[in-house]
């Protein structure tokens, strides 16, 4: 009987010992380890400050909208810090220089953490990964794991940030903590510091367009184009302008007469081109060349296209409207 209450005690005893223990881990350990990569120190990693990214496979257990969201505000944080870089959510996939990936953990590497417990050490093993492949910075997420919009925030954050060169930090308030800690998704101070050190310079990238777009023509407008692929440029514009009140209305062709055919060369930019057809000037042009409806641009090597477009009117304050253009690849 001695041996039975002997018995009874100690396995009531190590009962308690392993409740604590676990207590004491599922109360230390992070709600999951994002990832196993990590970076030692801060350093730029790039030349580049222009990044477009896409969701390339989704989550089938998360709604697409939850995804989306995700992925805009795990990069947007970085944006946001650092006016000098910028990303672009892209729709083709071959121009995107980040790409977002939903896989099975069996094609992560084998790579695991460990943390230490009362007694025990725990392997923790990244629900993520990212690497470069050939040009493509590739974000992989498990597709095994449950997954949230917070979760996901924070994951694409914490790789964005490994992207841009951010050192892994110890800190549980930074976004390069690489454990996902609590509901608040932020940059820490030293975040923000950080990437603004690594990046300082006024990104010259900044405020040129990425094809295709549209955009509404009424006067004299400078497109700044970044170039990712050599195909031929083409402009197409539709649409129609009241050009005063004799006039009429013009389309993207112009008007080569007036009312009762009344002569309007008096009322051109350009005497020998239509009146309010759109007209463009390319990179260092010093003259008028004729656009009108549908252009075509052949490639020239270059990686960067300054176009003005205009409408061949002396005088667009009594006009009414505007064209629909689009500049994109053919």
């Amino acid at each position: 009987m001695k041996n039975n209450y002997l018995f009874l005690f100690l396995l009531f005893g190590i009962c308690l010992i392993f409740s604590r223990c676990k207590l004491e881990l599922e109360s230390a350990n992070p709600v999951f380890l994002i990832s196993t990569q990590q970076n030692e120190i801060s350093t730029q990693s790039t030349s580049s400050c222009v990044f477009k990214y896409k969701l390339i496979t989704p989550f089938n257990q998360l709604d697409n909208e939850s995804q989306q969201k995700a992925l805009v505000e795990g990069i947007s944080l970085w944006q946001k810090a650092n006016k000098r870089i910028n990303f672009l959510q892209f729709s083709e996939d071959d121009r995107c220089e980040i790409w977002v990936k939903f896989i099975d953990p069996k094609f992560f590497e084998t790579s695991t953490k460990t943390t230490e417990g009362s007694f025990f050490k725990v392997p923790l093993v990244g629900q993520s990964i990212s690497k470069k492949e050939n040009d493509k910075y590739v974000i992989y997420l498990s597709n095994s794991y449950q997954w949230t919009q917070q979760s996901m925030t924070k994951a694409v954050a914490y790789h964005i940030g490994l992207m841009l060169g951010m050192a892994t930090s110890k800190n549980e308030q930074s976004i390069m903590y690489p454990f996902s800690v609590g509901d608040k998704i932020t940059l820490s101070k030293t975040d923000s510091i950080d990437v603004n050190r690594l990046y300082p310079l006024l990104c010259k990238d900044a405020d040129f367009k990425f094809l295709p777009f549209s955009f509404n023509l009424s006067s004299s407008t400078l497109l700044k184009i970044r170039l990712d692929k050599q195909n031929p440029i083409k402009i197409v514009a539709s649409g129609q302008i009241r050009v005063g009140l004799f006039l009429g209305y013009s389309t993207p062709v112009g008007l080569d007469k007036g009312l009762f055919s009344f002569p309007i060369v008096g009322y051109n930019l350009i005497p020998a081109f239509n009146h309010a057809t759109i007209i463009y000037k390319k990179n260092n042009d010093t003259e008028w060349k004729i656009c009108g409806a549908y252009l075509e641009l052949p490639a020239d090597g270059n990686e960067y296209l300054e176009l003005i477009l205009n409408l061949n009117d002396n005088d667009v304050t009594d006009n009414t409207g505007s064209y629909q253009v689009t500049v994109s690849y053919k």
